[in-house]
């Protein structure tokens, strides 16, 4: 890790870091940080030795791509917008989207469901000649339609870039 950059666009904290951001932020300067890129080495007294960046980065994506040609390419992700290496060059990862977009879309499955069970359970009641529970199924079902929307036009800005 060499430095943090805010993503202004996030809709939970845009740009600001959370607890955890911050407790990492101030863990930069702790004694036990890694400050080399470390490969394991029977021969070295402590098990690894240090390896150059590069090298280092060649080899974690060597080892993605095998594991996603041996088990497809959703054998793995990396929750990342971006990477920034030594030297300065960036790293643009692109599985993050895909995870955050199919968890999404079970959150939306999940309250389509939802909001089906509703609709069944207010008219049996309804039929049963029960009308209290008509208004608060209403703002139920307005509540999970709105997150609904909610979080499909979220999909939609994140597609959209």
């Amino acid at each position: 890790m060499i430095g943090f950059e805010p993503w202004m666009d996030f809709p939970f904290n845009t740009g600001k870091l959370c607890p955890k951001g911050v407790k990492r932020y101030l863990q930069g300067a702790h004694r036990d940080r890694l400050l080399h890129a470390y490969e394991r080495d029977e021969t070295a007294p402590d098990g690894f030795k240090p390896i150059e960046y590069g090298r280092a980065i060649a080899r974690v994506a060597g080892e993605i791509g095998r594991i996603q040609s041996q088990a497809g390419r959703d054998a793995s992700s990396i929750l990342a917008e971006r990477l920034e290496i030594a030297g300065g060059d960036w790293v643009v990862i692109g599985h993050q989207r895909r995870t955050i977009v199919n968890g999404i879309l079970s959150v939306v499955s999940i309250l389509v469901v939802l909001q089906l069970w509703l609709l069944t359970a207010t008219m049996n009641a309804y039929l049963g000649a029960d009308d209290s529970i008509l208004t608060p199924a209403a703002l139920a079902s307005i509540v999970c339609l709105l997150l609904n929307v909610g979080l499909l036009r979220y999909i939609y800005r994140l597609e959209s870039r």
